[in-house]
């Protein structure tokens, strides 16, 4: 189980890193690129709460999001073939968040 924030903020921010490399100016009409967009503000705003929120609030608040990527991560997968492996990262992501939140429940 992971129960590292660190970790956890690492996974968040590869995803982020994963996802801008496909957010060029050569993606700006393409069909996928709305996705993207909804992947990264999900993205930011969970490393933004990592850094920033203590960990009860962050626990209780952090739910939606992890759902909002999970099927995203699906989603992308589905409709983007060229994209697997992002949609692959993002669900990946929302599960090392996921445990990171079933850690702090524990303890709190």
């Amino acid at each position: 189980m992971n129960k590292n924030p660190d970790q956890t903020y690492r996974q968040v921010v590869l995803a982020i890193s994963e996802i801008n490399a496909r957010r060029t100016f050569d993606t700006l009409g393409a069909p996928q690129r709305p996705d993207l967009d909804k992947a990264i503000l999900a993205l930011e705003e969970l490393s933004w709460q990592i850094v920033a929120e203590d960990a009860g609030r962050f626990s209780k608040s952090i739910g939606a999001r992890i759902t909002e990527l999970q099927e995203l991560g699906q989603k992308i997968e589905r409709s983007y073939k060229d994209l697997k492996a992002i949609g692959k990262t993002l669900r990946l992501t929302a599960e090392v968040v996921a445990e990171f939140v079933k850690a702090i429940k524990a303890v709190v």
